[in-house]
């Protein structure tokens, strides 16, 4: 259990999300792990800001629960996934891992 919430209480169609989302090709690195920015961008893109059926307490305050939930579920059962460093392309939009964290300090 990570923070308030368990696994058996994230909303089935979150779950399958991730599921489609950690088995698609475009969201997996060259040696076949998981590319996690990837994955998240997904449920982000389906989930995020816009009118759901998933609520507002969920977008502001259990969204990356629920994602770190499910990926430690999935690294328990597939191995770590090692995230590859790219770098920070401006031409074509590629950011690292790390990038979510320079992006934080701006303010």
């Amino acid at each position: 259990m990570v923070g308030n919430i368990e696994i058996s209480n994230i909303p089935l169609k979150f779950k399958q999300a991730f599921n489609k989302a950690v088995s698609l090709g475009e969201n997996l690195y060259e040696d076949g792990s998981v590319n996690w920015n990837y994955v998240d961008a997904d449920l982000y893109m389906e989930f995020g800001p816009k009118h759901t059926e998933i609520n507002e307490r969920y977008l502001s305050e259990l969204h990356y629960e629920m994602f770190e939930l499910l990926a430690d579920a999935y690294e328990r059962a597939n191995g770590v996934q090692v995230q590859q460093d790219t770098t920070i392309d401006s031409n074509t939009g590629i950011f690292s891992e790390y990038a979510e964290e320079g992006l934080n300090t701006i303010k």
